[in-house]
């Protein structure tokens, strides 16, 4: 509402809009103001001042009305309302969000979008009309004879096409599958592993086929997707896995060999089938075996998150051995344990040939367990052999550092006419350099080892602070764990 407006309306509901001839002229074609009232009349309109306000919005450009926040009841108004007045801008926009409701809202969507010719939105909005709906009373009340007339022949279509469907299904002949055993966990499905491979009629098919049967014959339109109705549980058994692996513990898992080939380079059925149904044995356990399977259905990832190291670990293992194609997920979290299990992730890195996570792995491990007898025996020779040259370049960046902090002294008070040596630093400097003699490796934080107690002088703060700069300096100059 503009108070210095040249025209007055009043809503249904009793409440006054000013606003601008011009303007009125300008975006619409049919409002009554387009030709001047007298002074000081005031116009009744027949919609509401909530349904007003967002039309009048639509012939100021400034202040377009945000039709996403708007309800469908409210959107329905309004579009009504732009295409009675016709108002340009938001006879454009509605068109645009009445197409958004024709899902959740078919029947109102078809119904304007006959009266007003638009058939492309008409076209997406039927699929998804009950037809039920057309036959309730307070639908028929405001529902155009067009909209009936269409939508009869539309809807009777549709029924042959599903009764041709339902004529075959009937008589459909049962098909084989491996006989499960119940109470263990499927691969690609929830619920079961078959324990034989003996070919049987389905079990479960009978049941599905009288569901879908009754899904079908339903009087309810065509508001529902193929999908939802012509579809089995998701627990039913996987009917036409090819191939049966044993894992260690004695478990047995049913996977489709095409998924194989397209997940994986490794595994043993992905180019020899095995013959007169017979078991690969596979040296992982079956908890490992579960969730490497899992990436060969991409519907099933697993959380990796919930894995705690030493499952990740092997798993990674695993994904390497049997060359599984989606690893990007296992170096995410590889990178997020390389402060708590550094050697681990370390080794894993150089073995398979990921630098960057070797990389950001080395700086975190100490030197000490190294040393250990039961870790040598499992890390590898090359991550020996490269730790000690990375290692003995970072003891000779530390020497170096503690060569020159030993001569370092500094005045109390340089600037006075009378300096005297800082007798407080003498203390910190012998501690600092214990500190970086400790054969810990690079695992602590420069900042924690050259340091100096809080309340510290000013000039013994300012020469930590050098040395913290100097020692940082020297090992970002140490050549990366393993070159990229």
């Amino acid at each position: 509402t503009f108070p210095d407006a040249d025209v007055v309306f009043r809503s249904s509901d009793g409440k006054l809009i000013h606003v601008h001839t011009g303007n009125l002229q300008f975006g619409s074609d049919a409002f009554p103001p387009t030709i001047r009232p007298q002074k000081d009349e005031i116009v009744d309109l027949p919609e509401d001042f909530e349904t007003l306000e967002v039309v009048f919005r639509f012939v100021y450009p400034k202040l377009l009305p945000d039709l996403e926040k708007v309800n469908f009841r409210l959107l329905y108004n309004v579009a009504e309302a732009v295409e009675k007045y016709e108002v340009h801008i938001g006879k454009k926009m509605c068109c645009i969000f009445m197409k958004k409701h024709a899902t959740s809202s078919p029947l109102h969507v078809l119904d304007y979008s006959i009266k007003h010719g638009y058939p492309e939105i008409a076209n997406s909005a039927a699929p998804h009309l009950k037809f039920v709906q057309l036959t309730d009373l307070k639908a028929t009340t405001w529902v155009t004879r067009e909209l009936f007339a269409l939508w009869m022949p539309y809807y009777y279509h549709w029924e042959d096409a599903v009764r041709s469907t339902v004529k075959p299904l009937i008589s459909a002949q049962n098909h084989k599958v491996n006989e499960p055993a119940s109470g263990r966990k499927s691969i690609g499905q929830s619920g079961r592993v078959a324990i034989a491979i003996v070919p049987l009629d389905c079990p479960s098919w009978p049941s599905h086929q009288k569901t879908i049967l009754s899904a079908l014959t339903a009087v309810s339109g065509p508001d529902w997707t193929i999908a939802e109705v012509i579809t089995v549980p998701e627990e039913s058994a996987p009917c036409y896995a090819d191939v049966v692996f044993r894992s260690s513990d004695g478990k047995l898992f049913h996977v489709h060999t095409k998924n194989l080939e397209f997940g994986s380079e490794g595994f043993p059925p992905a180019g020899i089938r095995p013959q007169n149904n017979e078991i690969v044995d596979l040296s992982e356990d079956s908890t490992i075996l579960e969730l490497l399977f899992s990436f060969m259905y991409p519907k099933l990832l697993p959380d990796l998150g919930k894995l705690d190291f030493n499952t990740l670990s092997k798993l990674s293992e695993a994904v390497e051995k049997y060359e599984v194609h989606i690893t990007g997920r296992f170096l995410t979290h590889k990178r997020q344990n390389v402060t708590s299990y550094p050697l681990h992730v370390l080794n894993y890195a150089v073995k398979h040939a990921y630098p960057a996570i070797a990389n950001s792995a080395a700086p975190h491990l100490k030197f000490s367990p190294l040393a250990k007898k039961e870790i040598v025996t499992w890390v590898t020779r090359e991550v020996l052999e490269l730790w000690m040259l990375y290692y003995h370049q970072w003891v000779e960046a530390v020497r170096s550092v503690i060569e020159e902090l030993a001569e370092e002294s500094h005045a109390t008070r340089p600037l006075h006419t009378n300096p005297t040596r800082c007798a407080a630093w003498t203390k910190y400097q012998r501690e600092i350099i214990a500190n970086l003699s400790r054969d810990s490796g690079p695992d602590w934080t420069i900042a924690q080892v050259i340091a100096v107690p809080e309340g510290a002088l000013p000039c013994c703060e300012a020469a930590a602070k050098k040395w913290r700069t100097e020692l940082a300096r020297k090992l970002k100059d140490i050549p990366p764990f393993v070159k990229v």
